[in-house]
């Protein structure tokens, strides 16, 4: 699903630069937060699916129940990229770029300073190796965020990104639990994944309209 905040951060810089050209600043904050809800929205129920069925996923995929574990590890923090390339994207179009480069370089840095302590540890191992990755991941995204406030400011909707996560949170219990269920009726694992995950987004999806999240008489807005 990487690809829906890809798309949009094409779409962002010319909107962006635009904006910035015609010294438009409410319109600027406008985009960046219709960005952040997408990116919200899309990567949430994917940050949970991975972490929740980690193991089923890597089982079915690569063979190799015990690779879940790393999902897990890394689970939590995917969440990130979906808002590390919009917000490239943001700096970009207000003539930024540079920023983006040393951001990127900075996390990069870090990440493969940690890999060299935390890899080399002989209790974590490759396992050191992710969470590397994720302290690179949350430092680049971090980077990224504070410069687009210092620039022209950032301010997430706290209630509404309560919602979309406790939609998540309900939606993993709901998989799992539908999985579970499922898991008794029969052993095909790709039956058991396919309706587990149909369940999972179409539950995500209802509650996100019961929250009034997505309203479909604003999305030509």
């Amino acid at each position: 699903p990487g690809f829906v905040t890809n798309s949009l951060s094409v779409a962002l810089v010319p909107a962006i630069s635009e904006s910035k050209e015609n010294n438009n600043h409410l319109l600027i904050k406008k985009r960046i937060k219709q960005a952040v809800n997408i990116a919200l929205i899309v990567g949430v129920p994917w940050t949970i699916i991975l972490y929740v069925f980690a193991e089923p996923l890597t089982t079915l995929i690569y063979k190799s129940p015990e690779a879940g574990t790393f999902l897990k590890i890394m689970g939590p923090f995917f969440l990130l990229h979906y808002f590390r390339t919009p917000f490239q994207a943001v700096l970009i179009g207000l003539g930024k770029a540079n920023t983006v480069m040393i951001n990127n370089l900075v996390a990069s840095i870090i990440s493969l300073i940690s890999i060299a302590f935390l890899a080399s540890n002989p209790e974590l191992g490759i396992y050191g190796v992710a969470l590397s990755l994720n302290i690179g991941l949350t430092l680049g995204t971090s980077l990224h965020f504070f410069s687009i406030k210092k620039l022209i400011g950032l301010y997430l909707n706290l209630i509404d990104t309560i919602k979309v996560i406790l939609s998540g949170i309900i939606m993993g219990y709901g998989g799992l639990i539908t999985f579970k269920y499922i898991q008794n009726e029969t052993t095909n694992s790709i039956v058991i994944l396919v309706i587990s995950l149909t369940i999972s987004l179409l539950s995500y999806l209802l509650f996100l309209l019961f929250f009034k999240i997505i309203d479909f008489k604003k999305l030509h807005k």
